[in-house]
């Protein structure tokens, strides 16, 4: 088995729908109970993110914990509700002047920059526009690195850029530069595949360095079989789908995201140089 560490990517579908609109937004707070109640009216199916002004300037993302309804995931057209419980997660209490929700309908295929995979609850995975957004942070919230995958959009369509080692005495033979133009945009996992993550996709934990302590270590000793499972009955090499025992084929299976994948090289190394396309990163 071959020692290797495991990131995935998930593809973004293209189409060329029209961009969905948001209309008749309200916001009206219960002076009982607290919870402020955000309507919308949707024209078509989008992904829906919210944001609270005071005065026309962002609470911030950190301080919107407690929405709830029609809200960071996939929309259908119509009226639509989101509570918030802003007591719990605004300091500051609600705003008694100039307060409003700021929302925003993404169409499918131009999705927000971040992306939560729930793999514990199936089909679970929710939407934010940036990181300040990101239930409990990146780094600090374990879960992140246990029961979800985090994953980041990649804005690479149309990009041309220079793949390819840019320093000749360290090329490998494999490692010319040339131009490269991707065709989507996708999204590609923060971390490596952690053991719990594993775990609770193929119901197994394969690595040699295992135990107390080491649920959020990257998992190890995972092999291309393992992952898409090319046997010699089928060659599940891309694109083909993976094999039925891979751990592409559960992950697809449990979370309904029928794009996860291993990321191609030129997505891998786009990714890696942090969007910029040429050189090093900077």
């Amino acid at each position: 088995m071959k020692r290797t560490f495991l990131v995935v990517s998930s593809l973004i579908t293209v189409t060329s729908v029209a961009s969905p609109t948001v209309t008749a937004v309200s916001f009206e707070q219960n002076r009982a109970s607290k919870i402020v109640d955000i309507r919308y009216s949707l024209s078509d199916a989008a992904i829906v993110t919210v944001d609270i002004l005071t005065n026309g300037v962002s609470v911030g993302g950190r301080n919107l914990r407690n929405l709830a309804g029609d809200v960071n995931t996939e929309v259908a057209a119509g009226v639509r509700r989101v509570p918030w419980g802003p007591w719990e997660g605004w300091s500051e209490g609600p705003a008694k002047t100039e307060i409003s929700a700021k929302v925003t309908a993404w169409p499918l295929w131009n999705p927000p920059d971040y992306l939560v995979v729930d793999l514990v609850e199936p089909y679970g995975h929710a939407y934010y526009p940036d990181e300040d957004y990101l239930p409990g942070g990146i780094l600090s919230n374990k879960m992140n690195r246990s029961y979800v995958l985090v994953m980041r959009r990649i804005h690479a369509k149309g990009v041309t850029w220079t793949m390819g080692s840019v320093s000749e005495d360290q090329r490998q033979d494999d490692e010319t530069t040339h131009l490269v133009t991707l065709d989507r945009n996708y999204y590609i996992g923060i971390f490596e595949v952690t053991q719990s993550q594993w775990n609770l996709v193929k119901g197994n934990n394969p690595s040699e360095y295992k135990g107390e302590g080491y649920s959020m270590h990257p998992v190890e000793q995972v092999s291309y079989q393992a992952i898409r499972n090319k046997d010699s009955e089928t060659q599940n090499f891309w694109p083909n789908d993976p094999g039925q025992d891979s751990f592409l084929y559960k992950l697809r299976e449990k979370t309904g995201i029928v794009n996860f994948d291993l990321p191609g090289e030129a997505q891998w190394e786009f990714a890696s140089r942090a969007g910029y396309g040429e050189g090093f990163w900077g």
